[in-house]
């Protein structure tokens, strides 16, 4: 069934869209991603622009239900990067529909609905595991993404780099770093959500409930990523609570030292973590801090 939409366009006009979903790519708990094939295309003010986008063509569609719990950054965010592993911001609009409220009366739901480039899989989604030189080459581009976004001209931070954020095409070998919806600005001493992204990606700092981190909570996942694909399996089980998260981490990694604790600038004092319940690790502590997989990434 068709959809139409007016959208505005990352390189600058107001066009009149009409469009029909090819299928579900992807579903959370604020917002869903559809593949699209764009049927129609209009100038909203009768000018004439080099668009990239055309008739015919299949694109990536973020629909982000607004909740007032956040602050939605996602396509603000979008308009200040530019970079060949990340995915293309192309145009956006708003979207209200009618609904009904959980206390029964008429209320107004508001949708953010993003265009996007299209990549045929998910990282996950290949076979894994796969071949250390390949692993490399994916972790390497997502390196090179996230010292772009850190970089003191762009300084924003992620905030939810996993596995199920990066695509792939295999025939090139190219990845991007999506989903930027729990992305901001870094600024240095300001207070930040302490609860981002999914429990098993956490690092130490997120699952300690610090509100005061820097880009180093998007460096972590991105060790977890390489591990996942060298595996086939996350190193971590996802746990229900931050203290388990951690619990689960000390399990396979070694009791963390109350320094790097302290480091990690946590609300969570380090004497309720309950370290006594800890099953041997699966490596010894000292052997698992002094383990390094030495490859130039960059």
């Amino acid at each position: 069934m068709p959809h139409a939409a007016k959208a505005q366009l990352a390189s600058g006009p107001t066009v009149d869209l009409t469009y029909e979903k090819i299928r579900l790519l992807g579903k959370g708990g604020w917002a869903t991603v559809s593949e699209i094939r764009i049927l129609d295309i209009a100038m909203t003010d009768g000018v004439a622009y080099n668009l990239n986008i055309q008739t015919g063509t299949t694109l990536a569609l973020k629909r982000h239900h607004e909740s007032p719990k956040f602050v939605y950054r996602e396509p603000e965010v979008h308009a200040l990067v530019s970079h060949p592993n990340i995915v293309e911001f192309l145009g956006y609009w708003v979207e209200q529909e009618k609904c009904t409220s959980e206390d029964g009366e008429a209320a107004v739901s508001t949708y953010h609905n993003i265009l996007l480039s299209c990549y045929p899989l998910v990282l996950s989604e290949l076979p894994l595991p796969i071949a250390l030189q390949s692993a490399l080459s994916y972790v390497r581009q997502i390196l090179q993404a996230l010292a772009y976004l850190h970089s003191p001209e762009i300084s924003i931070f992620h905030r939810d780099v996993q596995i199920t954020n990066i695509l792939v095409d295999p025939s090139s070998g190219i990845v991007k770093l999506c989903d930027m919806g729990a992305a901001k600005k870094y600024v240095p001493g300001k207070w930040a959500a302490g609860t981002i992204g999914m429990s098993e990606n956490r690092p130490l700092e997120i699952s300690l409930q610090s509100n005061h981190y820097d880009f180093c909570v998007d460096i972590w996942p991105v060790g977890l990523i390489l591990l996942h694909l060298l595996t086939g399996h996350h190193p971590f089980r996802r746990k229900e609570t931050d203290m388990q998260q951690l619990i689960e981490i000390a399990s396979r990694l070694g009791r963390p030292t109350a320094e790097e604790i302290s480091e990690a600038n946590g609300t969570i004092p380090s004497n309720t973590l309950s370290w006594e319940a800890l099953p041997p690790p699966d490596v010894d502590p000292v052997q698992a801090r002094t383990m390094r997989l030495e490859v130039n990434l960059l």
